[in-house]
Formats: structure tokens, sequence, C-alpha cells
């Protein structure tokens, strides 16, 4: 309490007065005492504005005995008030947003500057100190790259703060699922990560990829769908016959052309005769040699 509150408070209490005279020069008789306006009510009263008045009167409306309000204009400002961050001795205490505001922020040391500072060295207090902020999380405050709004990228370092080294990096490739581990990767099932996983690869060309011999390679032919239906192996979105002429017999009975027996050709993958030689079955006459052939494709 600072020296003159507490010499006002002494003489606070309805101390008596020196006795006053009246106009006729005699010494007045009844003690006067000393009170303070309390004009905001709160029990705290004003130590300038003393009010004198008989001590056996009591205390005065308006006024009280204690002298120890800073400012007699606002209820909540007096010995027992709360002290907050709001630019006022809330407690007369002599200190504004003093150390024991209750609504003081906390500041955390930010060594680098980057806006984000350390979880394990803060301060209470009503305004920002230097080299402080109001937000931690920062998992490396030597590196100003480093915080919860920095951009990841792949180089083994947590640069986001979010516990996971490269996780959702920027500049991270895209790599394909290769399920039937032909080298070429699914288009449809993708991951962005700073390394492939086993069983993805770079390429995205695969149009199958639950059969190995189904590739943009591939060069055979297959007389057999490849698991879906198609018969496009080399994923050309196109299907390649393996021929198309018809077998022929000569006058003299000589095979002139290996082909198919009948038109139209087969489809794809179809089964159906197929001219492979001819033969003399009489002097007149000449038969075709025929196998089962399926055409084949890709």
């Amino acid at each position: 309490m600072r020296p003159w509150k507490a010499l006002l408070f002494m003489l606070a209490g309805c101390l008596p007065e020196l006795p006053s005279e009246d106009k006729d020069g005699v010494e007045d008789s009844v003690p006067q005492c000393i009170t303070f306006t309390d004009a905001d009510g709160d029990g705290y009263g004003d130590p300038n504005n003393p009010v004198t008045s008989a001590c056996e009167d009591g205390v005065p409306s308006g006024a009280v005995e204690d002298n120890t309000d800073c400012d007699d204009a606002v209820a909540d400002v007096n010995p027992a008030g709360t002290e907050r961050c709001d630019g006022v001795d809330n407690n007369c205490d002599g200190a504004t947003d003093g150390d024991d505001a209750v609504d003081r922020a906390t500041w955390y040391l930010d060594g680098d500057g980057d806006g984000y500072g350390l979880e394990s060295d803060s301060v209470l207090a009503c305004d920002q100190p230097e080299g402080r902020v109001n937000r931690s999380l920062d998992c490396d405050d030597s590196d100003v790259g480093v915080n919860p709004e920095a951009v990841e990228v792949c180089d083994e370092v947590d640069q986001n703060c979010d516990g996971t080294v490269d996780n959702d990096a920027s500049d991270a490739p895209t790599f394909y699922a290769d399920n039937d581990r032909d080298g070429f990767g699914d288009p449809t099932d993708s991951l962005r990560v700073c390394s492939a996983p086993t069983g993805y690869v770079s390429d995205n060309t695969d149009c199958y990829d639950k059969n190995d011999d189904v590739r943009p390679d591939q060069t055979e032919y297959f007389p057999t769908e490849r698991g879906d239906g198609s018969f496009d192996y080399n994923c050309d979105e196109a299907i390649v016959r393996r021929t198309t002429a018809y077998g022929l017999c000569s006058a003299l009975c000589l095979l002139t052309q290996e082909g198919w027996a009948d038109s139209p050709t087969p489809d794809c993958g179809e089964t159906d005769d197929y001219v492979e030689g001819c033969k003399k079955t009489s002097p007149t006459t000449c038969e075709e040699v025929i196998r089962d052939e399926t055409m084949s494709c890709i």
C-alpha cells in the first residue's frame, strides 16, 4: 500500500478532529469525524474527497470510512478488484496490467521468426514481449522453413510439423499400382509419395493390370480373351487379326494360299475351318486339307 494511502486510512474510521469554534468564539464541543465519498458504491472511498461530519451522526450516506479507492467513478476498480489487461489499474496496487492480470495471454519463444514458437518456452503477459508470439507448435525453432504452415517437400524433414516426414509433399511424384508385376502400372490406382512403395511403378500405361501378358510392349498373339472379355493385349485399343486370307488350291491341286476355308473369317478367339493343304481324291478331284484353327489376335 502506498504511504499516503496508509496515512489517510489511519485517519479514517470517524477519528475526531480538533473542536471547531462557533461564531461566538466558544469552542464547539461536538467531535467531528472524517469519512470519504464512495461515488461508485463499491465500498471503497475516494481519498481525495473527504467528508467531515459529527461523529455522533455516524457515517453519512454516500460515504465510507475506507479511503483506498483509486478511481471512485468505476465500481470495478478498487483494492478488491480483479486485474485485467485493459490499461487500467483495476486493483489499485499502483501497477497497470500487472503480472496478476487474470486474462494475460501466453507468449511463446520464436527464435527463427517464422511466427510459431516453442511450446516448452512460454510466458504470461498482457502485451507481446519481444521475440515471442502467441502461437506454438513449432517443431524446429532454429529453421524458419519448418512450422505448421510450411510446405512439405521430399527431403526427409518434417517441414509442416505434423509428426510425419515427407507426408503429402508438394513435389512428390505419382506412382501406380502394378498388381500383375509386369512393370506397367494401372492409371486408375495411384499414390503421390516421395518413394515408390512395393508393388508400385512410375509407369501408368497398363490397360488391364490383372494379367501380366497384357502390357503396351506385347507383340505376341493370344487366342483367348485376356480376362475381361477383350483381346487387346498390347493396350492399343485395337484388335489385330493374325490373318484374314482364305485357303486356295490350284488346278493342279497345289496349295497356293493358306487361310480360312469360309467367309467371313471368324472373330478373335473363335475357332473355324482352316485350309493348310490340298490333296487329290481322284485324277480330276482336289480336296482341301482342313484343321480347326482359332483366330489369334492381340
